[in-house]
């Protein structure tokens, strides 16, 4: 996965990762932490599987806001390094399909505390500022 790859080169060992979307992998291939509590992220939008769900569904409804609460409180605690948003383009596990925008607390915490540094095969990257 060329995103792992691109973790792999381009941070350190023991800077921690957090992983929008369903991808796990990433966290093994890469050889990098898990930054939260949440090894997928489908406890915060209603535990759904992206591949049943029709394109444009609206999650705001199904968000659970005391986990998306966690997630923060977890990436601010742990200084988490990167994120990862596979609900991007790349739509890795069908994740495009509940992306990260939707997700208006967490969007609005990633975009205040990290910039875009990398696309590694349309996937978009984001460091702490």
């Amino acid at each position: 996965m060329d995103v792992s790859r691109w973790l792999a080169a381009n941070s350190r060992p023991d800077q921690r990762v957090f992983v929008w979307g369903d991808a796990t992998t990433v966290y093994y291939l890469s050889q990098r932490k898990p930054g939260t509590r949440y090894l997928n992220c489908a406890v915060e939008v209603g535990n759904f599987d992206p591949s049943h769900l029709p394109r444009g569904f609206d999650v705001a409804s199904h968000v659970s806001h005391s986990d998306v609460e966690n997630t923060i409180a977890d990436l601010e605690r742990n200084r988490v390094g990167l994120v990862v948003d596979t609900s991007s383009a790349a739509a890795i596990h069908d994740w495009d399909r509940l992306p990260l925008s939707q997700v208006t607390a967490l969007a609005s915490y990633i975009a205040e505390n990290y910039r875009l540094v990398a696309t590694p095969a349309g996937v978009p990257v984001y460091a702490r500022r």
